[in-house]
């Protein structure tokens, strides 16, 4: 993935080409008002993208990373965002990840789940059925196995690239990502074939 920076600001191509097919997911599940977090915000150019479109939300940028997490700021301050808090350090490979955040209604995480292992996969599962609220939802989006089989010539290769940086990481099968979900009470609402061979998951907690 490409990223330029101005400013602070960081800049990915990836992030504008699927922008607005996201919105649209998010635009029929979101609630109408309430606390968003978003894990790996990345470049921050979806959160402040989003924040600009559904704005009764409040959002929580997230990042690991030190820089990333500045870009999301540049992002707000270029923007004049009022509804995006500062983003915040958030490990959801770290035990008891979620203890020092508020709850919220909505959790999101964009192509992230291929680039962790199933150890922090249940890991971030676990936690966000905490932090969620009674019916609060999830949203993965990203690129994944259909029953343990990559469907392009590309999927295969960039699975294959990962597994030599990292045998522990690389594309999760969707079934079993959703037997995961539901076995933290999070119930499957939505499952929606995206462009690019991406797949947008949206499940409510239930329980």
């Amino acid at each position: 993935m490409q990223v330029t920076e101005e400013d602070g600001q960081m800049f990915a191509p990836a992030a504008g080409r699927n922008r607005d097919a996201i919105e649209a997911v998010l635009a029929e599940y979101l609630p109408k008002e309430g606390n968003v977090l978003e894990i790996a915000s990345g470049t921050g150019q979806h959160i402040s993208h989003f924040a600009q479109k559904f704005t009764n939300l409040n959002w929580q940028p997230s990042d690991i990373d030190t820089k990333r997490r500045a870009s999301v700021d540049a992002w707000r301050d270029y923007l004049k965002l009022e509804n995006i808090s500062a983003a915040r350090h958030v490990d959801i490979a770290a035990k008891g990840w979620v203890d020092e955040l508020d709850r919220v209604d909505f959790i999101m995480m964009v192509n992230l789940l291929h680039l962790i292992s199933q150890t922090d996969m249940v890991n971030f599962m676990c936690g966000a059925a905490d932090l969620l609220h009674k019916d609060g939802r999830i949203f993965i989006y990203g690129p994944f196995m259909r029953e343990g089989v990559l469907t392009s010539d590309g999927d295969e290769k960039f699975h294959a690239d990962l597994q030599a940086q990292n045998s522990l990481i690389g594309y999760k099968n969707i079934e079993d990502v959703i037997d995961n979900l539901l076995g933290f009470g999070l119930e499957v609402k939505a499952c929606v074939e995206m462009p690019a061979n991406n797949i947008a998951l949206v499940a409510q907690l239930v329980n």
